[in-house]
């Protein structure tokens, strides 16, 4: 009785399979097809995506924007997706004229733009005229950061990178050993990388770091440096390996 029982579960389970697999529906779309003529416009893969500025610069900011297929002009729309501070002003369209396959999208800030803040900003290319298939992309993520006046001491970082910059972090501590500012990494093919810091009096040790852990030596040979009121104040060698650090002192 006991062995009838099992084999009747078991027609019953083939049972529901096969019409399980019977009602199965390949929902699997075909991948997008791309005219021959699709203009492929999307954003430049070295554009920045941190843009400084000194809160007495002219707050503006160039994209490049690329296309294939450039015989005929063409009006690509431009959607601001995100504007975390609402400072942004973006144009609405990037008209290309026949013949021409590269161009600069200017962006403005607000008057009232925030400082010492990062602001966001995402803004997206009319996906009609984008071929999924390029590298590059028709989207594109930014931050702009304006540099308060500095009352106290500003000291300038400067960094030369070897070729491999997204190995790259740095950071400043106070006497401490309180980080007061840092940053890094940044994109590999980056050539260097300035910033100003407004540093109380004090003594402070600034830090270097490289991933890989052979220091900022391949495939060229870089270095890093603090500036206060046009002396060099600290330098370090790219032979540092995975650490460089050297200390220092503002003010009396």
């Amino acid at each position: 009785m006991k062995i009838n029982k099992l084999y009747f579960a078991f027609f019953v389970l083939l049972a529901t399979t096969m019409v399980a697999c019977s009602e199965y529906e390949d929902t699997v779309e075909p991948s997008p097809v791309v005219p021959a003529d699709n203009p492929a416009v999307r954003f430049y893969s070295n554009n920045a995506t941190l843009f400084e500025f000194e809160s007495t610069d002219v707050l503006s900011f160039d994209l490049t924007v690329v296309r294939d297929n450039k015989e005929e002009a063409v009006e690509v729309p431009i959607t601001e997706v995100a504007d975390t501070a609402n400072i942004f002003n973006v144009p609405e369209t990037l008209t290309f004229p026949a013949g021409v396959d590269t161009l600069s999208l200017t962006i403005t800030l607000d008057d009232n733009a925030p400082l010492g803040k990062n602001c966001g900003l995402e803004i997206q290319l009319d996906e009609q005229y984008a071929n999924p298939y390029k590298v590059e992309y028709p989207y594109f993520k930014l931050e702009t950061f304006i540099q308060p006046p500095c009352s106290e001491n500003e000291v300038i970082l400067n960094i030369t990178f070897d070729g491999y910059a997204s190995e790259c972090t740095w950071e400043i501590l106070d006497a401490d050993d309180e980080v007061i500012t840092s940053g890094g990494p940044w994109a590999d093919g980056t050539v260097s990388a300035t910033s100003k810091h407004c540093l109380e009096d004090g003594t402070y040790t600034f830090k270097i770091y490289d991933e890989y852990g052979d220091g900022l030596t391949y495939p060229e040979t870089g270095a890093a440096s603090l500036v206060f009121d046009g002396n060099e104040i600290v330098h370090i060698d790219g032979d540092f390996g995975d650490t460089g650090s050297a200390s220092f002192t503002l003010g009396n």
